[in-house]
């Protein structure tokens, strides 16, 4: 089975993908310091990120919008999502 993320994962990797906040907000008088359970999870949460960034990102489809808008409006066939399945379509919302 495998791992499951935790709240102290998830500080982790905050602390790791913030770090220029993390030290602007360490140098206020109200900063808390994390708990020792959350530090011991920020050296596998840097190995996942560090995973991560080898992927090979794609480009998305050029028509992910209007599959993704019209996927809305199927979902819900006796409502509209006023989104409309075409990207010239005009709505309130454009």
């Amino acid at each position: 089975m495998p791992p499951k993320l935790n709240a102290n994962d998830g500080t982790a990797i905050d602390l790791l993908l913030d770090q220029t906040e993390r030290s602007r907000v360490a140098h206020n008088a109200g900063y808390v310091q994390p708990s020792d359970s959350v530090f011991h999870r920020v050296a596998p949460a840097q190995k996942l990120l560090n995973l991560l960034e080898t992927w090979e990102v794609e480009e998305p489809p050029k028509d992910l919008i209007q599959r993704t808008l019209a996927k809305i409006d199927n979902a819900q066939p006796n409502s509209s999502s006023g989104f409309g399945t075409s990207l010239g379509d005009s709505h309130p919302n454009a």
